[in-house]
């Protein structure tokens, strides 16, 4: 499960990170809105806005690590559900039926051991 974490997580921060761009309006003026609050807050502006992108990066690795849960959870929800599918496809298992693959190692097992009888 870890590698398949690590996997996405990475493939969802490439698919996240280039939307960041300065052209885009909603992080230009998030990152700015937050580096105000950080600047009135008693950080200098340029510790606010370094705080401002340290915090921006967090929250893409963090929407990045959730997204990798999904997925996850969703490989292993198909392999679930076709697992159990396939086990109703498989042959029935009789345990009691006359001479079985059990009942033969068995009899071979004793025999070998000097126990017969």
């Amino acid at each position: 499960m870890i590698a398949i974490l690590a996997r996405r997580q990475q493939f969802h921060q490439q698919v996240l990170v280039p939307h960041l761009t300065p052209g885009d309006v909603y992080p230009t003026e998030s990152l700015q809105r937050l580096s105000h609050a950080l600047f009135y807050a008693g950080l200098s502006s340029t510790d606010a806005l370094n705080q401002a992108c340290v915090r921006f990066h967090q929250s893409v690795v963090t929407q990045a690590y959730s997204l990798a849960y999904i997925d996850g959870y969703q490989v292993f929800t198909v392999g679930a559900a076709t697992f159990s599918v396939l086990s109703f496809l498989m042959k029935g298992n009789r345990p009691h039926a006359p001479g079985g693959p059990m009942e033969l190692s068995l009899s071979k097992a004793t025999y070998r051991l000097g126990f017969a009888s």
